[in-house]
């Protein structure tokens, strides 16, 4: 799940900011609007707060993809392959 978590981190730190989506095993799909909405802590664990969808944890091994929509996206969300 390390490179799940790089990726994140990696999508976090982009300037500028890019919302992008992590689906997880369980289908849920959670978008990440902000870089400051998802924390995670040294074991594994992750957080994101929205507005939208309220608070969601979860673990680094209950990732199953990312998915970063094309830059400058308008909000339309694709669909996840």
């Amino acid at each position: 799940m390390k490179n799940f978590e790089d990726a994140i981190k990696s999508a976090k730190k982009k300037k500028p900011f890019n919302k992008f989506y992590i689906e997880l095993t369980s289908g849920e799909r959670l978008e990440v609007p902000h870089p400051e909405t998802l924390i995670t802590d040294t074991h594994g664990t992750w957080v994101l707060a929205t507005s939208k969808n309220g608070v969601s944890i979860f673990d680094a091994e209950c990732i199953a993809q990312i998915h970063f929509p094309p830059a400058g996206s308008k909000g339309r969300k694709s669909p996840v392959k």
